[in-house]
């Protein structure tokens, strides 16, 4: 998948006002992966792509843990 492609995909699952915990979860991880993968490829804008990933992954462990 082009990289392109991996960011529509990412936006248009963006979770809905109705969306559950884990849906929203399991979409903050796929931010991540996004962004890692943006700042492995990008070079100049990694350190910025990196730390996005890093909240977006904190962000759905918390929703995760919440639904323990």
């Amino acid at each position: 998948m082009t990289l392109l492609e991996e960011m529509t995909r990412v936006v248009l699952a963006t979770p809905s006002p109705t969306a559950t915990p884990a849906q929203i979860a399991a979409w903050y991880t796929s931010k991540a992966d996004l962004l890692d993968r943006i700042a492995r490829e990008e070079g100049t804008r990694s350190p910025e792509a990196h730390d996005m990933a890093t909240t977006a992954r904190a962000h759905a462990r918390q929703l995760q843990a919440a639904l323990r």
